[in-house]
């Protein structure tokens, strides 16, 4: 019951994705994906993965009635509910701190969470951080022309 309604749950977000991202500049016209063609390109995937899934497990479900227990629901889901507010948390957070020290916030947050728990390897976490940070950074400013919130620290 629960990948149904993870599935639902993307199905919404990448409608909303595709929406909201109308008001970025798009250079697609002339060859680029630009800002806003990458977001909607994303958010087409997602949709139609998400579609898929639920008309699968539907034609696969038909005639099992399942009861929803919240409890189970938590433990069987618990990293994926923690991800998904630690996002949220990312996007509220981009707005005033900037989107270097946010991505990195939630990444190094999110690989020491999904890490295992035996195996955490710090100056790894640490360092594939600040090579994605800096590299999404560096790939979105120069090549697809967005430009990321500065924040307190860098204004």
């Amino acid at each position: 019951m629960g990948e149904i309604i993870i599935a639902a749950l993307f199905l919404i977000l990448s409608v909303f994705m595709f929406f909201n991202s109308n008001g970025f500049v798009s250079n697609f016209d002339r060859g680029s994906l630009g800002a806003a063609g990458f977001p909607k390109l994303i958010a087409v995937f997602m949709f139609v993965l998400s579609l898929i899934y639920i008309v699968k497990f539907i034609l696969n479900n038909k005639n099992i009635i399942t009861k929803f227990d919240l409890k189970s629901f938590y433990e069987e889901y618990k990293f994926v509910i923690i991800t998904v507010l630690l996002f949220f948390f990312y996007v509220i957070t981009m707005r005033y701190i900037g989107f270097i020290i946010s991505t990195s916030v939630y990444l190094l947050a999110s690989q020491w969470l999904l890490s295992d728990r035996k195996k955490k390897n710090i100056p790894v976490i640490i360092i594939m951080t600040l090579f994605i940070s800096f590299g999404a950074f560096y790939f979105f400013t120069n090549y697809l022309s967005v430009t990321f919130p500065a924040g307190i620290f860098f204004e």
